[in-house]
């Protein structure tokens, strides 16, 4: 029979003890000991017995195999309680609802809702939540084609997670305008990429004027042939259709429950 516990007492005065489930055994180093460093008190050992309960070797257990044995005990763990915890959050906000909540977040954190073609061949994506950057930024054409991911958001960094927070409102917040927090994610995205276009019209008006300023009437066409190709190079990612939809269906599910909580109140 195979067995795990600590060396209690090593072997350089005698006899070595191992203590497992709340017995103790005792070992000889020339006798059961099988691994090549010597046993050390408070190392975990895997030992063999025999039918009379007598060790008939030891093994020392080594720090790499302790270490993933505690690391898959652990994921084991994270499995089982963000099992529960889905299920739980299912249960209250509603499967269709974590779906697109969990669809939002993944499609802003770690998914291109907007990719920029550098060249024919090579293009680079931006997620939503650096997609922020831009938007807090004045420069937004420059800013859009360098895809710079340092920077501050500014407010929208707080409008962001107060937005992936509403759906979560109506859990603690027993009131039928709760339900406007599901409406948030959609108001975010419509906001920062109105506030883009806003940044984009205004750097055009002012190099339009400063090209006719300097170079004549005519020269403001060339000034929206450069922007029509820079607008060329910039899509929608696939994370931007995702989080478009799963949003919109955030939006439906908050003004169905808003007008039924103002039916029934």
């Amino acid at each position: 029979m195979t067995q795990r516990g600590k060396v209690l007492r090593d072997t350089s005065a005698g006899t070595g003890l191992i203590s497992a489930n709340g017995k103790q055994y005792e070992f000889t180093l020339e006798g059961e000991w099988r691994s090549d460093s010597a046993p050390t008190a408070g190392m975990i050992v895997e030992f063999a017995t025999d039918e009379a309960g007598k060790i008939v070797s030891v093994t020392q257990v080594n720090e790499s195999q302790l270490a993933k044995e505690q690391a898959d005990k652990l994921l084991g763990e994270a499995k089982v309680r963000g099992a529960a915890l889905v299920g739980d959050l299912s249960a209250r906000m509603g499967k269709t609802t974590l779906i697109a909540w969990a669809a939002v977040c993944v499609s802003w954190f770690f998914m291109s809702v907007m990719t920029v073609d550098i060249t024919a061949q090579n293009s680079t994506g931006i997620t939503f939540w650096d997609f922020l950057l831009v938007v807090n930024q004045g420069q937004a054409l420059d800013a859009m084609m360098s895809m710079s991911h340092s920077g501050e958001r500014g407010v929208w960094a707080l409008l962001a997670l107060a937005a992936l927070a509403g759906p979560a409102v109506p859990q603690f917040w027993k009131d039928g305008r709760a339900y406007l927090g599901y409406l948030l994610p959609a108001a975010v995205m419509v906001g920062a990429f109105v506030t883009l276009y806003m940044h984009i019209n205004s750097a055009l008006s002012q190099s339009r004027g400063m090209a006719e300023s300097f170079l004549g009437a005519n020269s403001a066409g060339y000034i929206d042939q450069m922007v029509n190709q820079v607008m060329n190079a910039i899509h929608v990612g696939a994370g931007g259709y995702i989080a478009l939809i799963a949003s919109a269906v955030l939006l439906g599910i908050g003004v169905r429950g808003f007008l039924v909580a103002q039916a029934t109140a």
